[in-house]
């Protein structure tokens, strides 16, 4: 389907006379959004999702609205490849919408509904929410910055430098319930890869829990960590891919986690969004913040880190522990998190850090026979839910 949806977009194209891709379909699932600002003939902006393997595509002439009740004309136009999204460059004049062309705003989409995003297309009616980065988060990056060192010198962080390792990272101990508390805030689960993210000036590095360096794996996230306004820090999160109701998705992510060669990289990461969620922080602006308490690591955190985006901060509630688990095996997410708001970052296994999964079981019976051994004439045996083999005298099962 993929393969005849791009038929349209390379019957107007060059690709000896244009820059743009010219890429194969790519695999279907993703949920990647990409907008970009065009001046052709006119200004106008084109709103790209990322829908069974293409880019789904949207002529908007008046450009997005912030406003959910201003309607804004989009015209449907040609699909194109996934490697679209990154295209940015000046289409020569002669050719089909020549101009320049910038990526204006990227990040993920949600459909609202939980239809497939192509049965909504058919019905003419789809419904999706947008999570990106926004303007004024960049405008205010210079003081939250001011902001935070003033904060870190309250906190009386430690100048010092730590030297990303896997075993700097601070482990969770599995229990079976939430604990009630007040003392403790709850995270969400994520189903991911654990990575410490460590950036001076415009180095960037991601290792995972073993030490191993997958910076190169992962080129998205480190394109977003080296924008961030902070130039200094070292960082405690997850790589997650998204399925396409904003789940994080351990099986979508394996796709991604064992390339090497970076042009199946460049492949995979236009068909496999990545991002990365931080929940906590080892060091900022050159200062070793371990010993500070997590509720202000965290508070740290925030002044810095975008709420949505390619890399973004994981929220937290205080308290309700049974309820924000239940919620969360409603949803159908991996678990929770349990950490004490006044928790330290050790490097080791801890129960300050408890988590807690959803079970997701039903009991059922496996039944099977023996052959008599001589000492009954018939006889058959059952596995019991809890797991004991029960001898039941009887007719011989068949």
């Amino acid at each position: 389907m993929a393969s005849r949806d791009l038929q349209e977009y390379r019957r107007k194209r060059d690709p000896a006379l244009t820059p743009e891709p010219f890429g194969g379909p790519g695999q279907a699932g993703g949920s990647r959004f990409v907008v970009h600002k065009h001046s052709a003939r006119r200004l106008h902006y084109d709103l790209r999702l990322q829908i069974d393997g293409v880019l789904k595509s949207w002529a908007v002439p008046k450009g997005p609205s912030v406003r959910s009740h201003e309607k804004r004309l989009a015209v449907h136009v040609e699909d194109h490849p996934l490697e679209y999204a990154d295209f940015e460059g000046v289409i020569p004049e002669g050719n089909y919408g020549a101009g320049p062309s910038i990526v204006w705003d990227a990040g993920r989409f949600q459909l609202v509904k939980p239809e497939p995003a192509r049965e909504q297309l058919e019905r003419g009616k789809l419904e999706f929410e947008l999570f990106g980065l926004t303007v004024e988060e960049l405008r205010d990056g210079p003081g939250r910055v001011e902001t935070l060192r003033k904060r870190l010198a309250e906190l009386g962080a430690p100048r010092a430098e730590i030297a990303p390792r896997g075993e700097l990272v601070m482990l969770a101990t599995l229990v079976g319930e939430a604990p009630t508390d007040p003392a403790w805030l709850f995270e969400i689960k994520y189903d991911g890869v654990r990575v410490l993210a460590s950036r001076a000036d415009d180095h960037v590095e991601l290792r995972g829990r073993s030490g191993q360096l997958v910076t190169a794996r992962y080129p998205e996230v480190t394109a977003a960590l080296r924008a961030l306004p902070l130039p200094r820090f070292l960082l405690d999160g997850e790589i997650v891919a998204l399925d396409d109701a904003g789940r994080s998705s351990f099986q979508r992510l394996q796709e991604r986690m064992g390339l090497t060669s970076p042009a199946d990289i460049e492949r995979a990461r236009a068909e496999v969004p990545v991002s990365a969620v931080f929940f906590d922080a080892l060091a900022l602006d050159g200062r070793d913040v371990r010993r500070v308490p997590l509720e202000a690591r965290k508070e740290c955190l925030r002044l810095f880190l975008p709420a949505r985006g390619v890399v973004y901060y994981s929220d937290h509630v205080v308290g309700h522990g049974a309820e924000f688990l239940a919620a969360a095996c409603e949803q159908h997410l991996e678990g929770v998190i349990a950490k004490k708001r006044d928790s330290l970052y050790l490097s080791r296994r801890s129960t300050d850090w408890l988590k807690i999964k959803c079970q997701l079981r039903q009991e059922f019976v496996i039944g099977g026979y023996t052959t008599p051994q001589g000492t009954r004439a018939r006889s058959a045996r059952f596995a019991s839910p809890n797991g004991h083999a029960t001898a039941v005298s009887g007719t011989r099962l068949s």
